[in-house]
């Protein structure tokens, strides 16, 4: 039963992952919390999601074989002023770093739920401040 009343409940998240099982992941543990998602598991989903409004963030997963169409999708975001999450399994953050929005939060693959969610509510937090 979702958490209706924590302080994630209401966001609209637009999830970017190409890895099924994560995305299965993600959508059951954001559900729990209150959550709705729209996954998007290729860069072309991605890019026309991005574009349309009604989300309130994104995570995307960016890695090194994805920055040429990862960058649209993150410039669409950004024109949208949607906050993003960056994952990724890349240890080496400088070519990501200059693509992201200053500040963009990055979680390195394998990350905790725990240290998701603690990303998530310090956006949220932002979002109604």
């Amino acid at each position: 039963m979702p958490l209706a009343l924590g302080p994630l409940s209401g966001l609209h998240i637009l999830l970017i992952e190409d890895e099924p099982a994560i995305v299965a992941t993600l959508e059951d543990f954001l559900e729990e919390f209150g959550c709705a998602t729209t996954a998007c598991c290729n860069r072309t989903t991605a890019l026309t999601r991005a574009r349309q409004p009604g989300y309130d963030l994104a995570l995307i997963d960016v890695d090194r074989s994805h920055c040429l169409t990862g960058f649209p999708v993150i410039a669409a975001l950004t024109e949208q002023r949607i906050p993003l999450i960056a994952t990724t399994q890349d240890a080496d953050l400088i070519g990501m770093r200059v693509a992201l929005p200053a500040g963009t939060p990055i979680l390195i693959k394998p990350y905790s739920l725990a240290a998701l969610y603690v990303v998530l509510v310090g956006l949220a937090a932002r979002l109604i401040s």
